[in-house]
């Protein structure tokens, strides 16, 4: 796996012939950058404070001759012009290639004090070679001057450093992998990427035309259609603008033709609804509950899910029910919130509903405990796993029977195929101003399975 480079070093002159680095954790490979100014600077480069001759290049220089050199001095790829000379920019690029090996290639550019050395262009040079009985790891670069000339202030060396090229941790330890990091098992010869993990349906519902566009995974053949619903609604400030249907009695409505792809939202996979809404009517008696989300009915004998309120009394609050039905009536899965887990009508709220497979939680605006939490297990009743009966509507279903109308706005309504982390939900209630930057953690994917 790569490495992700990181400063080590930033180290200016203060005196003498040398600009050392100073000590930093050992590494495997490091890059090396310097400048040095002044007539008559001979710039060596210097592995871990060893001043011993005991390495081995080649040099290749435009200083005149041009001619190819070797030396067996530490890496020298002195391009000044002698006294002349007045900035010498040094890069290099320094690997470990087995426990007392280090290979090097360096490139240095002088330049005199009118910006050109003789012959009207920058002198430059290239090295390429091989510490030899080196230590282990890199834990230190110096700079070395090896002529009569003295380092003046501004010159400098910058270190960074990078983890290796491949590592042995278990892939589910590592963290903060770079997208699209190739990792593969020694023993099984599987071969992974670090991919994101996208929602299958977000829909942010601030269209002020059209559908209601799908940007999850699952793509746009899951768009939704509008009929009725009172767009550019405000809502929180991180949200941009929601959309609101008639309420009780009213016939507005977005959904899509799209069935089978919410099949795990019922068939006892895990899950995660999150949601912003601001309930606008109160369901007026317990035969009126208001149907904000699903693909099922009370009154039918399908197959799918449904979220939506119930009826609490006089109060200016409502609960929230959630109900995984298995076709015939079968229920797996019926979990209604204490009352007033809706609090009111006047402010705009953040829902969270994630399923692990044995228990709904269910929160509003992050709680985690009080009325605005809520918990409750499956039921012994088993899942269907086949598909949906039909397909999913918000703010009502399209045709009227026992569950009625939402009276609310709903904004930034997303569905996924996991549970959400505690951070994930914090991140995006966002202390109440919410966010359209959705949580997109990587995972890895085998090569060649789906």
């Amino acid at each position: 796996m790569a490495g992700t480079w990181k400063l080590l070093k930033n180290v200016a002159w203060s005196s003498g012939n040398t600009i050392d680095s100073g000590t930093f954790d050992g590494q495997e490979f490091v890059k090396v950058m310097a400048y040095t100014s002044g007539a008559n600077i001979e710039t060596l480069l210097r592995l871990n404070g060893n001043s011993d001759n005991n390495g081995y290049t080649t040099r290749r220089g435009n200083d005149g001759s041009g001619s190819n050199q070797t030396n067996a001095t530490f890496f020298k790829a002195n391009a000044t012009g002698g006294a002349s000379a007045n900035a010498v920019f040094t890069t290099a690029t320094i690997k470990g290639i087995s426990t007392e090996r280090k290979l090097a290639i360096i490139n240095q550019v002088a330049v005199d004090d009118t910006g050109v050395a003789s012959g009207d262009e920058p002198r430059r040079a290239y090295s390429a070679g091989v510490w030899f009985n080196s230590s282990d790891k890199i834990t230190s670069v110096q700079i070395y001057n090896n002529s009569t000339g003295s380092f003046t202030s501004g010159d400098f060396i910058s270190v960074w450093g990078a983890s290796s090229d491949t590592v042995t941790d278990e892939k589910t330890t590592l963290t903060n992998v770079p997208e699209n990091t190739r990792y593969e098992e020694v023993d099984t010869r599987k071969i992974y990427r670090a991919v994101k993990v996208e929602p299958k349906f977000h829909y942010k519902f601030d269209e002020s035309s059209g559908d209601v566009i799908n940007h999850g995974s699952f793509g746009t053949s899951a768009n939704l259609t509008v009929t009725g619903l009172t767009r550019d609604v405000s809502s929180p400030s991180g949200i941009g603008n929601g959309m609101s249907g008639a309420g009780i009695g009213g016939g507005d409505y977005a959904t899509n033709t799209e069935v089978n792809g919410y099949k795990f939202l019922h068939d006892g996979s895990s899950w995660s609804i999150t949601y912003w809404s601001q309930m606008t009517e109160l369901p007026t008696s317990s035969t009126t509950e208001t149907f904000i989300f699903g693909n099922v009915w009370t009154d039918d004998q399908g197959t799918g899910i449904m979220v939506r309120t119930g009826y609490v009394g006089s109060s200016s609050g409502a609960k929230l029910q959630v109900v995984a039905v298995a076709n015939n009536n079968n229920i797996p899965l019926n979990v209604t919130t204490d009352n007033l887990f809706i609090p009111d009508t006047t402010d705009w709220h953040f829902y969270a509903l994630t399923f692990d497979g044995t228990t709904l939680t269910m929160q509003r605006d992050n709680a985690t405990t009080g009325a605005g939490y809520k918990t409750g297990d499956k039921s012994a009743n088993a899942f269907n796993t086949g598909n949906p009966t039909r397909k999913p509507t918000w703010f009502n279903r399209d045709v009227s029977q026992s569950d009625k109308a939402y009276g609310g706005k709903i904004a930034q309504f997303t569905i996924w195929d996991r549970v959400l982390t505690a951070d994930e939900k914090t991140s995006l209630y966002a202390s109440g101003n919410g966010t359209t930057t959705l949580p997109t953690p990587l995972e890895w994917k085998e090569r060649g399975v789906a």
